[in-house]
């Protein structure tokens, strides 16, 4: 893709992710933790309280989404993105599509390998830079499978979306401490109920890491010949 296209798509995807990812993120908040809480431990006046806090700050983050996708700019970068598709995504090149596939594969591949050679070691930000590195490896895998007719294939993708999962878990218990300091709702005396919950969450992710590394670790290369 050229530059100038690049730059913008970009620019202006990651204001949408923005203007969209705390309604996403208030809803994992509350229907993965805060409720799941509430229904271990029975009723809690200081649990209920913090309950409806984060329900009113995910009622507000779901106007402020809505109000991206009716705003003026979402539109133009629709119809932007529109007519570029349309008009053959220029920029993009003719050629064989199977090394290209394994050229692809292998570069994710080995950013994801690095990405988690220290695995214990890593800092949140690390986990998270992983967790989009084994995304974006296995959407590169499912889009190319069928190029390589291997089942070894469907064993590569599994392993890496159950990577994928544990640590999008433990993504989350680190969006959700941030989301509560964010708005003020860290010192409420129901939040020491969900701050033990998350730390729970995480030790228990953290522990299913490393065998769901080695299975990625022992399922690649299915493009290689």
């Amino acid at each position: 893709m050229p530059e100038r296209e690049w730059d913008l798509f970009r620019g202006e995807l990651r204001w949408l992710q923005r203007s969209l990812g705390p309604a996403r993120d208030w809803d994992v908040l509350i229907g993965e933790s805060l409720e799941q809480l509430a229904v271990e431990i029975g009723r809690d006046g200081n649990l209920d309280a913090l309950i409806a806090r984060a329900r009113a700050e995910r009622d507000e983050a779901y106007r402020a989404a809505c109000a991206a996708l009716r705003s003026a700019r979402h539109t133009a970068f629709q119809l932007l993105f529109d007519r570029w598709l349309e008009g053959g995504a220029a920029g993009l090149e003719d050629g064989p599509v199977l090394p290209f596939a394994v050229a692809v594969l292998d570069r994710c591949d080995r950013k994801l390998r690095d990405a988690g050679r220290n695995l214990d070691g890593l800092s949140e930000t690390e986990r998270h830079d992983l967790r989009i590195k084994a995304k974006k490896t296995r959407y590169a895998a499912e889009f190319f499978r069928a190029l390589f007719a291997k089942r070894t294939a469907g064993r590569y993708i599994g392993a890496l979306k159950r990577m994928q999962d544990s640590l999008g878990v433990l993504n989350d218990v680190a969006a959700a401490r941030a989301l509560m300091a964010e708005v003020g709702l860290v010192d409420l005396p129901g939040a020491a109920l969900l701050d033990g919950w998350l730390a729970h969450a995480r030790v228990a992710g953290k522990s299913r890491l490393a065998p769901l590394w080695q299975g990625y670790y022992a399922s690649r290369g299915f493009w290689c010949r």
